[in-house]
């Protein structure tokens, strides 16, 4: 079904297909950001995510930088990890949902 060295082939040009389209979407977006985004908007939505808004449950938000250049992605990213002050909804004010029953 398959030639013999095609998925040799595959093995060898991943990392470079990969990396190709990662660049490629990272100028778009890049692009996109610089052409839609003010500098308040920006920084809005790192806030946002870092969880330094006052709108959020309280938590404790920290950003990790991996670098995965032998393995799949191939390029550094970030991970986000949040880690809540409450162990449940009600004890962080928010309003619980009622348990429903099983009708037969």
């Amino acid at each position: 079904m398959y030639k013999r060295t095609a998925l040799t082939k595959v093995r060898e040009s991943h990392n470079g297909v990969s990396l190709k389209l990662h660049n490629k979407f990272t100028t778009w977006i890049n692009r996109w950001r610089e052409e839609n985004l003010t500098e308040n908007q920006k920084t809005a939505c790192e806030d946002w995510l870092m969880g330094r808004t006052e709108d959020l449950v309280a938590c404790t938000t920290t950003k990790e930088s991996c670098s995965a250049e032998d393995a799949t992605p191939y390029f550094t990213f970030n991970k986000y990890k949040v880690e809540y002050e409450y162990e449940t909804k009600n004890e962080a004010g928010e309003p619980v949902e009622p348990v429903k029953e099983a009708t037969s």
